[in-house]
């Protein structure tokens, strides 16, 4: 082991990460550096240990400075991944590899000849002293301020040290003169940018009268001056055009280049380039700053698209518009994807450098890439060069690392993958034109109008507003349970992702750790639970979550009489958002109750509200008015003041939906009161807001005058009605209140004219939703729109109505009596629904419901006092 000491060994972790896996790193001389500056200190590396814990941009900066290194990737237990020959050693061998003499050790590290290793074809080691300085030069005129930058010239300054004293002088020197020409190239570049030619001219001749200046900044300044004006002519050239002509894609939900929403194939090209100047600094950047940094990736499914050839020399910010145009259509013409991130991503690193965000894309487009679940796959990825990483490039360990990680996620589907990386040229593959033309179409200053019309920004080019589910895919690592935010995302989302989805796999790998880890499960359920307390759902998710948590639930006797609770809790909020109805749920809800309030009375308070829905849905009044009266003896102190507040709510529901208007304005009036009174004034007002309009509601059903009703009209909608008209009318947003006022507007039409005016002005621009109460919102725009003379209009809203998928008896009952409103109005003849039919199916699925007053409907005379007296007796309270 003595012999080993002299050898330098570094792990790029901290010294607690590196202890963990190698307990007695220190008895064999082991380094660590866990920052790109700590790494700097040292001089030569003779092995690189990579851990799980590694940062990517820690490892990258390790290529860049230690290229000629070993590298050794942990994969648990002793064994280490050799980055040369991609064999398995374990701790032993690693040692003793660096031991062998140096005949045997090549014998060691060659690999096996099916498998090509590139290496660099000039190594820094390598590099001529001409060579070197040059380098040194290049990099410091292309400007130190960025890292990579900066540390190749701090390798190039090393090397250059080991040599000698007189060419460590000359190296400091270039990198000087690399310096002053980065310096002056602002100067011309600001002086081109003013556009006057005297002053540019006689400012570059002056520079290159200088005696003290070198020739080689001479000749950089020739060079930079020479491209600028090459720019400026092509532009120039440009003619102009008749607008953008980028034709629009056509879609509902996704993106046609939507990455993981293409069809499965198993042999792909990725092609990467990169848009902007600012990569590393760019937390301060708006997102539509030109200059941030943007990263974008086109990947081709190999035989089933195929894109226009375009010239090697093809630059896009060179190019003419109607070019670039055609590109993008050549593009949204096939079934390609596109994905981007910018360099203030949340997927980016807090640090960025230019490849950690090449790194960072490359690891979701692999993850939303559509492999089949089986059989070989193969995946080229072309990354065009930048800087130092050239295609010279050894990206050996980068693929080793994205490998490694894929396969944590599902070893089936990524066990049989062919991943290649390659950094080239730019030209030098036939797609880089075409990652340019996109990356110039989401950075580029001139096009604005490409960008709004091929729709890219939201759906393929990530902002950080936007990619839920893809940041949903970047958080799956195998290992770690998804996030309770990231969680419900995921499940509301999974029946809408494609069959060949790793989404699909990581959920039913994550269902399957809870049936053995209930805490996982409990936590879930939690969320849900907090979701419904503070009404942040969609009604029609929770079928989707509700029925994920029950498919992987732990098994029952794992599960206490307060987890049944609530899971069953959660059960009937979903029933009661979809109008159905399971009586064995009532009265296994009613013993959990029974069992727990002494220990659980809030939560037992609120399961009995909802049990007292759930019996309302299904025409039960007197049944849900006992469970509230039975929930009401628990004492306020028990409960707590927000669950006794919603228990008086409740029963005031109830009264109203039996027609009892006086008693449920006195309950309202008690529950408001007691909310009042809640310490929490954020949670006091949700619970507030939502008794206002159950009291609007009564107040309608009850035919008050327009005196009474307006001051409840105001607590909810505020004084100015033409304001809150035009809100409505077209905004999907707050869709009870948005109900209530259409109810408003229907039973007092002269009241309220100028804001029926407002609203059905706006019907070009009315939304649309799933779930209830749209159907009634339909209902109500056809309403309003027929008694305003409008029957187009009309026809259409009723039709909206009764397309609603009707889940469960009491929607299916509100579908009925909205077709036999219709019919009465003289609007049913252009979408026949089946009411007779369906009238008799329901008489005998839902005895319950008032069919006498749906026969009294049919019959009534088409005058909206008499409409609305029929509609009350068949849809009372708020189901109308």
């Amino acid at each position: 082991m003595e012999s080993y000491m002299s050898q330098t060994i570094i792990a790029l972790c901290t010294a607690e990460q590196l202890a963990s896996a190698i307990p007695d790193w220190q008895r064999y001389g082991i380094q660590f550096a866990n920052t790109s500056e700590r790494l700097n200190r040292f001089q030569a590396a003779d092995c690189i240990l990579c851990l799980p814990e590694t940062p990517v941009p820690l490892l990258s900066a390790a290529w860049q400075r230690f290229s000629q290194s070993r590298f050794f990737i942990s994969q648990g237990r002793q064994q280490w991944l050799d980055g040369q020959t991609r064999q398995s050693v374990d701790f032993n061998q690693l040692l003793s590899t660096r031991e062998q003499p140096k005949k045997e050790q090549q014998a060691v590290t060659t690999p096996p000849q099916q498998i090509q290793i590139k290496q660099s074809s000039n190594p820094p080691g390598n590099m001529t002293d001409n060579t070197l300085l040059f380098e040194i030069f290049k990099f410091a005129a292309w400007g130190l301020d960025n890292k990579d930058y900066q540390e190749k010239v701090n390798e190039l300054l090393y090397l250059a040290a080991q040599r000698g004293t007189e060419l460590s002088n000359s190296a400091q020197k270039n990198k000087k003169q690399g310096e002053h020409a980065y310096q002056l190239t602002q100067e011309l570049e600001t002086l081109f940018k003013k556009d006057n030619q005297t002053a540019l001219n006689a400012w570059f001749n002056e520079q290159q009268a200088r005696p003290e200046l070198s020739q080689r900044i001479k000749k950089h300044l020739a060079i930079k001056l020479g491209k600028l004006n090459n720019n400026k002519d092509k532009r120039k050239s440009f003619t102009p055009t008749q607008g953008c002509l980028v034709r629009p894609p056509q879609f509902t939900q996704h993106h046609p280049n939507s990455l993981r929403h293409l069809p499965a194939h198993s042999n792909w090209e990725i092609v990467i380039d990169e848009t902007g100047m600012e990569f590393e600094q760019a937390e301060d950047l708006s997102i539509d700053d030109y200059s941030l940094g943007r990263y974008v990736a086109l990947a081709i499914p190999q035989g089933r698209a195929k894109l226009d050839k375009l010239p090697e020399t093809f630059h896009a910010a060179e190019e003419k518009p109607e070019l670039l145009d055609k590109v993008i259509n050549n593009i949204l013409s096939q079934s390609v994807g596109v994905l981007g991130i910018t360099a203030k991503d949340p997927l980016s690193f807090n640090r960025p450098r230019w490849f950690s965000g090449v790194y960072r894309l490359l690891q979701l487009a692999l993850r939303l890439l559509p492999l089949p679940n089986e059989g070989s796959k193969q995946v080229h990825v072309f990354i065009e060069q930048r800087g130092g990483f050239n295609a010279d490039t050894d990206l050996q360990v980068l693929k080793q690392l994205l490998l490694s990680e894929l396969q944590s996620i599902d070893e089936a589907r990524f066990s049989q993958l062919l991943l290649s990386l390659e950094i080239a040229p730019k030209g030098k593959h036939p797609y880089l034109a075409h990652v340019d033309a996109l990356a110039h179409c989401w950075g580029g200053s001139s096009a604005k109008q490409r960008l709004i019309r091929a729709k890219f920004k939201g759906h393929c080019f990530l902002t950080p507003e936007s990619g839920d589910l893809e940041r949903i895919y970047a958080a799956l690592d195998g290992k770690t349970a998804l996030s309770s935010h990231d969680w419900f995302q995921a499940v509301c989302a999974l029946s809408g992702e494609p069959e060949h989805s790793l989404l699909r796999e990581a959920m039913q790998q994550l269902g399957e750790r809870c049936q053995t880890q209930p805490e996982i499960w409990q936590n879930y359920l939690q969320t849900v639970r907090q979701r419904l307390n503070e009404k942040d759902y969609h009604p029609q998710a929770l079928d989707e979550i509700l029925g994920w948590l029950q498919t992987y639930a732990p098994a029952d006797n794992k599960l206490p009489p307060l987890l049944q609770l609530r899971f069953q809790a959660a059960r009937l909020a979903a029933d009661n958002h979809q109008g159905r109805m399971r009586l064995e749920a009532i009265q296994n809800l009613l013993d959990l109750g029974n069992q727990l309030k002494y220990e659980a009375a809030p939560e037992v308070a609120q399961v009995y509200n909802r049990l007292a829905v759930a019996t309302t849905n299904i025409y039960e009044f007197d049944y849900a008015k006992q469970i509230l009266e039975h929930a009401l003896k628990l004492p306020e102190i028990a409960v707590g003041r927000q669950q006794y507040g919603r228990l008086l709510s409740g029963m005031g529901q109830i009264h109203a939906f039996s027609g009892e208007h006086q008693a449920a304005a006195s309950f309202f009036t008690q529950a408001l009161e007691t909310f009042e009174k809640l310490s929490d004034p954020d949670a006091a007002q949700k619970d507030i807001r939502q008794t206002r309009l159950y009291r609007l509601h009564n107040a309608l059903d009850a035919g008050e005058t327009w005196e009474n009703i307006q001051p409840l009209a105001t607590s909810v909608f505020g004084s100015d009605l033409d304001k809150a008209a035009n809100k409505f009318s077209i905004s999907p947003d707050d869709r009870f209140t948005h109900h209530a006022l259409l109810r408003l507007l229907a039973a007092y039409p002269q009241q309220t004219a100028s804001a029926q005016k407002t609203y059905l002005y706006n019907q070009a621009h009315w939304q649309s939703e799933a779930g209830h109460p749209w159907q009634l919102i339909h209902l109500w725009r056809g309403w309003l729109a027929h008694f305003a003379g409008n029957d187009i209009i009309a026809i259409e809203a009723f039709n909206h109505a009764l397309d609603e998928e009707a889940d469960g008896l009491t929607l299916q009952w509100i579908a009925l009596t909205t077709a036999v409103l219709a019919e009465r109005l003289g609007l049913g003849k252009s979408s026949p629904y089946p009411i007779a039919a369906e009238a008799a199916r329901l008489k005998t699925a839902f005895p319950q419901a008032p069919h006498a007053a749906l026969q009294t409907l049919q019959k009534s005379e088409a005058q909206p006092e008499k409409l609305l007296a029929a509609l009350k007796a068949c849809l009372p309270f708020n189901f109308k």
